[in-house]
């Protein structure tokens, strides 16, 4: 029985077994890989009317479970693909790291910005700035760029005329990758932002950063851990921050389900990942912004639009 035609056979609440067949709608809807935000609203619209009423919290609830347990239960990978499913990711722990890395124990940034499709200046902060606009974003999208205490989003055609116009070029320290609304949206304390969570407008991109692992050991993970990586970054400090490539995540509560709880929790925070790094706002060094604390330039070392995985040369 496919989705759509449980959808047609949903009792009605109040006595008849609506509430468990809302759970075999789910399941088949997360056994299909279905958008949990569009199995949600088909869901809702087709509950017919009993003697009390199904909210959309409890189908809400339904489905988000269904997905979950669906996620869970699935082993059948150990690493992510740029072609295999993020569901299909089993949990790793920190021993399995050794598994990911490259096996030169010697890897260079020279060789992994060697390796960049995108060609750009090793050392031209305006240039990164520049191309990374350029090959990820779209004239109209908004992007947040700025100091952490900043609070507003630009298109990213204002953006690429400021760094192509200015006589002296000065990055922002932080981004966010994802594109943003350009809307107010509430925070989860309450307060509107027009940079938090609910104001994203694309799920495209995930980061990830390590905070105790050395920085030879970071990129040899990059390396060999076969992520959709489009960008890495150095932070100036004591980490490469990886822009991994997201596909088919529409909604917030998708990413919870898909990205969060299996990309971050079961795969990479277990091998040491920084488990902040797991929401779709985050905050990011921006690629070549100059850190005021040691002078370091945050320096953009690989670009690969289409994120497949990186390779170095033999």
């Amino acid at each position: 029985m496919t989705f759509e035609e449980a959808l047609q056979r949903i009792p009605a609440p109040g006595g008849g077994g609506c509430h468990p067949y809302l759970m075999t709608c789910a399941n088949i809807a997360a056994r299909e890989g279905r958008d949990p935000e569009e199995a949600i609203q088909k869901i809702a619209v087709s509950v017919p009317k009993g003697s009390r009423r199904v909210s959309e919290r409890e189908i809400r609830d339904t489905v988000r479970k269904a997905f979950h347990d669906r996620l869970n239960g699935v082993t059948c990978m150990s690493r992510p693909a740029c072609s295999v499913s993020l569901s299909s990711m089993r949990t790793t722990t920190k021993e399995q790291l050794m598994e990911f890395l490259h096996p030169n124990p010697e890897i260079s940034p020279e060789e992994v910005y060697q390796a960049s499709p995108v060609t750009f200046p090793a050392d031209d902060a305006r240039q990164q700035f520049i191309e990374v606009l350029t090959h990820l974003y779209s004239d109209h999208e908004c992007l947040f760029v700025g100091d952490r205490r900043d609070t507003d989003v630009y298109e990213v055609k204002d953006l690429m005329s400021a760094a192509t116009e200015a006589m002296q070029f000065h990055a922002p320290p932080h981004i966010i990758w994802n594109p943003l609304t350009g809307e107010l949206a509430k925070t989860y304390e309450g307060k509107e932002s027009y940079r938090c969570d609910r104001a994203v407008s694309d799920f495209r991109y995930a980061v990830a950063e390590f905070d105790e692992l050395d920085l030879t050991t970071q990129l040899r993970f990059w390396a060999g851990a076969g992520l959709p990586v489009v960008a890495i970054v150095y932070s100036g400090g004591k980490s490469y921050h990886g822009v991994m490539k997201v596909e088919g995540i529409r909604t917030k509560d998708a990413w919870d389900l898909t990205v969060k709880r299996t990309l971050y929790d079961r795969w990479l925070v277990p091998i040491g990942v920084d488990k902040s790094c797991s929401n779709p706002s985050r905050l990011s060094r921006c690629p070549g912004a100059v850190r005021e604390n040691n002078g370091l330039m945050q320096r953009l070392i690989y670009l690969n639009p289409s994120g497949t995985p990186l390779k170095l040369k033999a």
